[in-house]
C-alpha cells in the first residue's frame, strides 16, 4: 500500500509541474506572437507610398536597410526592391547578384549579423538618424528587440521540450506503477484524483 502512495504522489507531483510547464509555454507563445508583431517581420514598413518612383540600386537599398526593424538577408532585400517598384532588371537572379555586389561595397554603412547561417544587414543607428532618434528616445535597441524574440523561441521550444520529457516520464510512471486503474485510464493532463473517481 505505501508504494500505492508513493507512486500516486509521485504521479500527482510530475502532473502540477507539467501543468505548470504548459501554462508558462503557452504565456511564451503569447509574448513571442506579440514581439514578432512589435518587430514587424512582415516588412509592411518597406511598402512605398503610392506613385513611389525608385531611385539607383544603391540608393534604394540604403532606403530599405534604413527604413526596416529587422535585419534583412540579401534574397529579402532583393524582394523589397521588387515590391518597392524597381523594375531596372527583369531577372530577379541578376538583381540578386547585384544586392550582394552593392552590399559588399557599402558594408562598412551596414550592422551586419549572421541568422539562419546567412548575413543579414539592416543600416546603423547612426546612419538611421530617424530611426535611432525615436527608437534612442524610446529606450529601445532593435537589434535588442531581435535577440529578445529569438531567446523568447528558444524559452518557448525548451518549454516543448520539458513538456514532452514530463509526458513521457508521467507515462512511464503511471505504466510502471502498481495502481492498475491508473494504467487504464491515464492520458496527459488527467489529475490522479480524476482517475479514481472514474
Amino acid at each position: 500500500m505505501a508504494d500505492t502512495n508513493v507512486y500516486g504522489e509521485a504521479l500527482q507531483k510530475a502532473q502540477d509541474e507539467l501543468a505548470q510547464i504548459e501554462a508558462r509555454r503557452e504565456v511564451l507563445l503569447k509574448v513571442i506572437a506579440n514581439l514578432s508583431e512589435l518587430a514587424g517581420e512582415e516588412m509592411w514598413e518597406l511598402t512605398p507610398p503610392p506613385g513611389y518612383e525608385p531611385k539607383g540600386l544603391t540608393a534604394e537599398i540604403r532606403k530599405i536597410l534604413g527604413l526596416t526593424m529587422n535585419h534583412l538577408n540579401a534574397v529579402q532585400i532583393r524582394d523589397a526592391l521588387i515590391q518597392r517598384g524597381f523594375t531596372a532588371f527583369k531577372n530577379p537572379k541578376n538583381l540578386l547578384i547585384c544586392v550582394h555586389t552593392v552590399l559588399d561595397r557599402i558594408q562598412k554603412e551596414l550592422d551586419v549579423i549572421q541568422r539562419d547561417e546567412k548575413a543579414a544587414y539592416k543600416m546603423k543607428v547612426a546612419k538611421n538618424p530617424a530611426a535611432g532618434f525615436l527608437l534612442g528616445n524610446l529606450g529601445i535597441n532593435p537589434t535588442e528587440i531581435a535577440a529578445f524574440v529569438d531567446n523568447m523561441r528558444k524559452a518557448e521550444q525548451a518549454a516543448a521540450n520539458q513538456i514532452a520529457s514530463f509526458s513521457e516520464a508521467v507515462n512511464k510512471l503511471a505504466r510502471e506503477s502498481a495502481l492498475p486503474e491508473l494504467n487504464s485510464r491515464y492520458t496527459p493532463g488527467t489529475v490522479i484524483s480524476d482517475v479514481k473517481k472514474k
